[in-house]
């Protein structure tokens, strides 16, 4: 099983690794498509402000708190929410789908500034090291090639 990843460069010459799903959790009104970046420096998952924003209808309101209740996103202070059982389906390398139920975060800017507002909604969607942990996955690229795949540990 392979889940592709797409290989972008960014307008300052870095390589970005980002991947497509679709969200749904029917409790909070999570519906929608998703693209995020795959970062290695990430100990959790979250869909950005921006999208959950547009996804969720910007309801913050009936998200669980967390037990890390603030982290720093692009510099940005933000709280964090949780999103339990959001099912996140992708499309695989064969054309198939593979879902993967799993709790994720998102993330609310705490300032008021509106400079800060808009600088974290720059800020996308995030697949951290929790996903492939938690769903005995690898990461696999080849950047000369242009390949990048998840895919499941044997």
């Amino acid at each position: 099983m392979k889940i592709p990843i797409r290989i972008k460069r960014s307008e300052d010459g870095s390589l970005r690794l980002l991947v497509g799903y679709y969200a749904r959790n029917g409790s909070i009104r999570l519906n929608g498509d998703i693209e995020a970046m795959v970062d290695t420096g990430a100990d959790i998952s979250i869909i950005s402000e921006a999208d959950a924003l547009v996804k969720m209808g910007g309801s913050f309101k009936n998200l669980r708190k967390t037990t890390r209740e603030t982290l720093r996103l692009g510099g940005i202070k933000s709280k964090l929410r949780t999103l339990k059982e959001v099912k996140m389906k992708f499309k695989k390398e064969d054309g198939t789908a593979e879902i993967i139920n799993m709790e994720l975060f998102t993330s609310r800017c705490t300032s008021k500034k509106k400079e800060a507002i808009r600088s974290a909604q720059t800020i996308p969607s995030i697949i951290g090291m929790d996903f492939l942990y938690k769903n005995d996955l690898k990461l696999v690229v080849n950047p000369k090639e242009n390949e990048a795949y998840f895919e499941k540990v044997e």
